[in-house]
């Protein structure tokens, strides 16, 4: 409040950060379909592909990576003013932007080189999520005796923005390259979207 308790405002601001790293497929699922007699996982430090290409390693999903990180902003303003005893001038208004970026990669090493396949595949994607708010509002209070009166007049404009991209970089020849889009000999656009919404009321 001002010193004249004429303006009011009430700020609140929250922001949120989260980054996780995670498997693409269930260990223990896998690994209680493997035959008993399955040969070693490892062979001098690398992974064993057993003599046959139908055997699939449980320990190749621990190459793959799948990373998600998300930043989400949040900010909501309240503002009022005495305009005269009784009149008063209101404002609620809102902003929020969420980001993500997401990341997963199939390594050469993870794939059974019985199958042929030799080179890697990575996709990458970003998304970007913005909405504000404002309300304006008049109101007037009036006491009459044992009665009170309240009259209120407002509007509503809102807005939201959506943007997101998935890329895909194949025929890395280099798994430590796999982070680089722009290291990939081939890079596709799997999906791009941009979308806006507005409101008035």
């Amino acid at each position: 409040k001002s010193f004249d308790e004429k303006l009011q405002l009430l700020l609140s601001v929250n922001y949120q950060s989260e980054n996780n790293n995670l498997m693409t497929t269930d260990l223990t699922n896998q690994s209680l379909v493997e035959s008993p007699d399955a040969p070693e996982l490892y062979t001098n430090g690398v992974l064993n592909w057993g003599p046959s290409q139908f055997f699939n390693n449980p320990y190749a999903n621990l190459l793959k990576k799948y990373n998600v990180s998300t930043n989400n902003f949040r900010a909501n303003w309240q503002i009022g003013y005495t305009i005269l005893p009784g009149l008063t001038a209101k404002a609620n208004l809102g902003y929020t932007q969420m980001q993500t970026d997401s990341y997963s990669r199939t390594p050469i090493a993870s794939i059974n080189p019985r199958l042929g396949v030799t080179t890697g595949t990575a996709n990458f994607g970003l998304g970007n999520n913005t909405t504000w708010i404002v309300e304006p509002q008049i109101e007037y209070r009036k006491n009459l005796k044992e009665n009170a009166f309240t009259f209120l007049v407002g509007t509503t404009f809102q807005q939201s923005d959506r943007n997101s991209s998935t890329m895909r970089g194949t025929g890395y020849v280099n798994d430590q390259l796999l982070d680089n889009l722009q290291a990939a000999p081939t890079i596709t656009v799997l999906e791009t979207s941009n979308t806006q919404y507005k409101y008035q009321a």
